[in-house]
């Protein structure tokens, strides 16, 4: 294992429409705890959390997005980002709609270099609500194999189901990534040299 003075910090963003469920899944994952209470988040915050995976220490700093996502993913602040998770919420069809136009807004303004591989992971929130249910497993699969193979996990921040495999996942995929930038000598910068601003 790495030595604790030198962990690997990894960047990632949490996307999704308003009510998704974001804020709980973060929560549930750093904290281990849910609330019933509603409250919507205002512009942006983040945690980190210490983990080891694969046997390497890493640092994962989690972006909470605010209500309007399209609004926060044009910040600066975002131009590290290693990896992108999208959620949406199984009971409400048009937050599925919605995250195929969050991911190419966040390709188009995080602008990374290499946008085909870039990791991104799908969390249909609120499995546990099986009655209200209205997205199948199907169209959230069939979205993701269309869009490259996209890992797609069925996740209850109030059940904590599949939130900890989840984020063992795309944090897997951002070091695989930042493993293939270091092999390729592209480690300097993850994104191409125009500024988010300038677009």
């Amino acid at each position: 294992m790495e030595s604790e003075e030198t962990p690997i910090l990894l960047q990632v963003m949490l996307l999704g429409t308003d009510g998704v469920g974001k804020t709980s899944i973060l929560k549930q994952y750093v904290l281990k705890k849910f609330t019933n209470l509603y409250k919507c988040s205002i512009g942006t915050d983040f945690v980190t959390k210490e983990l080891i995976v694969d046997d390497k220490l890493v640092s994962l700093r989690i972006w909470d997005t605010a209500r309007d996502p399209f609004d926060i993913v044009g910040s600066n602040r975002f131009t590290q980002v290693d990896a992108c998770v999208l959620i949406y919420d199984l009971n409400i069809y048009k937050t599925f709609e919605n995250i195929g136009m969050l991911r190419e807004y966040f390709l188009i303004r995080v602008s990374p270099k290499d946008p085909d591989e870039f990791p991104f992971i799908v969390l249909a929130n609120k499995v546990d609500k099986v009655e209200s249910r209205v997205v199948p497993t199907r169209k959230g699969r069939e979205w993701c194999e269309k869009i490259g193979n996209v890992a797609y996990f069925e996740t209850s921040a109030k059940e904590e189901i599949n939130i900890d495999q989840a984020f063992q996942a795309i944090v897997r995929s951002a070091m695989i990534r930042r493993r293939s930038q270091k092999d390729n000598g592209r480690v300097v910068s993850n994104f191409n040299s125009k500024q988010v601003g300038d677009m």
